[in-house]
């Protein structure tokens, strides 16, 4: 039997939406090979989330008791993913920001810290507070980035993905507030999952529409 079927649910409903973002990315066609790489990070950071989502969604559904061995093996898989999550935010933001030579130094010092959040994940503590501190700083950092690509250029349409960074840090404020719409049927995680849903379909249309603004890596 379903434990927390609104949490549940939602988070599959998540992992479908990523999983089909990510496919639609990786259709695309960018039109050089900087855009390319931009692509490769973004969908790294879907696939990060729809892995996320579903071992999350499993977790609450089916292996809520913290010493079943389901729970043991996909509750630090869903921490990680997340983490994985917020590794491919920073690249995205280093990507954007950074001349190429300067791009491979701060990648590497990402995915150091990813190291290390994994080191934290797998042997000292698996709250999930911890992951929400660990991704927040990649989310605000990207924020910026786009704010400044939106000072130099004034395209519109950088606020698809403002507007979904925005939605991406209400998210866990709402979730550790415990703040739902209904304590039964749709409670605060359940509600964590829509806000997301919300943020990531916006962070895709953003994405999507980098591929038609190639000039934009130049401007900054």
């Amino acid at each position: 039997m379903m434990t927390e079927p609104d949490v549940t649910l939602t988070d599959y409903v998540l992992t479908l939406e990523c999983i089909f973002f990510a496919c639609c990315l990786w259709k695309a066609s960018p039109k050089n090979e900087k855009i390319s790489l931009f692509r490769k990070y973004a969908i790294s950071f879907f696939l990060s989330i729809s892995i996320a989502s579903l071992t999350g969604g499993t977790v609450h559904g089916f292996f809520l008791d913290e010493s079943s061995f389901g729970y043991r093996i996909l509750w630090p898989s869903t921490l990680i993913s997340i983490g994985a999550a917020a590794w491919a935010s920073w690249c995205l933001s280093f990507y954007l920001l950074f001349p190429p030579h300067m791009f491979q130094t701060m990648k590497l010092l990402a995915t150091v810290g990813f190291a290390l959040y994994s080191f934290v994940i797998l042997f000292i503590t698996q709250i999930f507070f911890v992951a929400i501190i660990n991704y927040l700083p990649a989310v605000v950092f990207l924020f910026v980035v786009l704010l400044i690509l939106y000072h130099r250029s004034r395209e519109p349409r950088l606020w698809f993905g403002l507007s979904g960074l925005i939605f991406l840090l209400v998210a866990p404020f709402v979730q550790q507030l415990q703040i739902s719409l209904h304590p039964l049927y749709f409670n605060h995680n359940a509600f964590y999952h829509l806000l997301q849903g919300i943020a990531f379909f916006l962070i895709y249309v953003w994405c999507v529409r980098w591929f038609t603004l190639p000039q934009m890596k130049e401007t900054l």
